[in-house]
């Protein structure tokens, strides 16, 4: 098989599709992995385009196929457990998901003769309660992580350090805020709100949207623009080093709320779910994409608004299907 410029695992997530979409609209071959049981919905109109490996990453010799077949110039490792509210419900298989994975994909390009260019995405939740002098945020920061998410990826994370620095396998850091946008599943607190909303409004459900802790203050992105600074990152940074990709505001999710509510067809009534609180909650995140701007020329281009926007219509276009059986 001849090599591609890309491969990206996690293909079919959230995140790796918006790359994978980014990635073919700029003329790059692009490959992935994606689950076994992982929907391909999210790569609807351009899946023919992309060539599919079909692996679990923690098995180590289905790692070693994919890549080996593929011969990527660069490697985008997204593929994760990525909610920090379900790995609460399921800290085992967050942590053993995101350390083994990471370690295999790894071990495979140290293995390889012509190695690639690989990515790490880590996730600003690695701070935990940040002191306020620490703020914004530029990745060098102490880690505090307060789920068991946020430890999966500082393991994670410090896996990829210590292969670059033992192995000289260039590997490059991009440490990413809260990124939220269409195709982003429930668990995150911008689709909980907009696919409730979307709900309601096709009468399925009650005019009662159910939440959690609404005071915390979190740095929004839209998904688009962070796919951008990845793709950048591999062009223009330099292995070892950490790339923030964030807004540089930080905004209640209270906030977040009321402007998708302005957005809704119909008056919903708000009601605090104790089911959907956390069991450690952090405050306050905010980073700062200075260095991305300065090496990378990256700086974020869509605004909340259209996000927010977005994604609830994206969340409406899927009820829509649903009603008509499609």
């Amino acid at each position: 098989m001849a090599a591609f410029d890309c491969l990206i695992t996690g293909v079919s997530g959230f995140v790796g599709s918006h790359l994978a979409e980014y990635l073919l609209d700029r003329g790059y071959s692009v490959a992935g992995t994606h689950l076994v049981d992982k929907s391909l919905e999210n790569l609807a109109g351009f899946a023919d385009r992309i060539e599919l490996f079909q692996i679990d990453l923690r098995q180590k010799e289905s790692v070693r196929r994919a890549l080996n077949a593929a011969q990527p110039k660069w490697l985008f490792h997204l593929a994760a457990f990525s909610s920090v509210g379900f790995s609460f419900q399921r800290p085992e298989e967050a942590l053993i998901n995101n350390f083994v994975s990471t370690l295999n994909v790894l071990e495979t390009v140290r293995e390889m003769p012509v190695r690639p260019k690989v990515l790490m995405v880590s996730s600003s939740d690695i701070f935990g309660k940040v002191d306020k002098k620490w703020l914004p945020l530029k990745g060098k920061e102490p880690w505090a992580p307060r789920s068991p998410y946020a430890a999966s990826k500082g393991a994670a994370d410090l896996i990829g350090q210590a292969y670059f620095h033992s192995f000289k396998i260039p590997v490059y850091h991009a440490l990413a805020f809260n990124h939220t946008g269409p195709k982003q599943g429930p668990g995150f607190a911008v689709p909980d709100f907009a696919s409730q909303i979307a709900q309601i409004e096709a009468g399925a459900a009650q005019p009662v949207l159910s939440v959690g802790n609404l005071k915390s203050r979190r740095d929004f992105s839209d998904v688009r623009d962070v796919v951008r600074g990845y793709e950048l990152v591999l062009k223009k940074g330099e292995p070892g080093e950490v790339y923030t990709f964030c807004s540089g505001k930080d905004i209640p999710v209270e906030r977040v709320l009321r402007m998708l509510l302005r957005l809704s067809k119909v008056r919903i009534k708000v009601k605090s779910d104790p089911a959907r609180q956390r069991p450690s909650e952090i405050p306050v995140l905010r980073g700062d994409f200075s260095k991305a701007k300065r090496e990378l020329g990256w700086k974020p281009s869509i605004k909340l608004e259209k996000t927010l926007a977005d994604t609830l219509n994206y969340w409406r276009a899927r009820n829509q299907k649903v009603e008509n059986g499609v």
